[in-house]
């Protein structure tokens, strides 16, 4: 092969050579692009699914804290809507996905 590439004339080297440039340049740009897909795919789905929990934390948030207003304003003793109260408030509590443990003591502390 070496032979092969020697015996040439010297244009026909130099294109030989570029092709041979050409190709794994082509080739390291395809490894790089997928590299950089991939990295920027797992990027998107994180920012995306954290939008989603902060949109879905607002919801619950602002749902808690209008079912309470609502409860004080007509000075209910939260009697109706305990279930809901309490089923809210615990997901809010696990939409913050605390691991501290001073978090959790104060969250204990949180009644309604």
């Amino acid at each position: 092969m070496i032979e092969t590439f020697m015996s040439l004339e010297a244009k026909d080297k130099f294109t030989t050579i570029g092709i041979v440039i050409t190709a794994l340049l082509t080739l390291l740009n395809i490894v790089f692009t997928l590299y950089n897909n991939k990295k920027n795919l797992y990027a998107n789905t994180i920012l995306k699914e954290r939008l989603d929990s902060l949109n879905k934390l607002k919801v619950n948030s602002a749902k808690l804290l209008s079912i309470i207003n609502d409860e004080l304003r007509c000075m209910n003793k939260f009697e109706k809507s305990y279930k809901e109260i309490f089923e809210l408030k615990s997901m809010v509590i696990y939409q913050f996905n605390y691991n501290d443990k001073e978090e959790q003591k104060k969250s204990m502390r949180l009644t309604i």
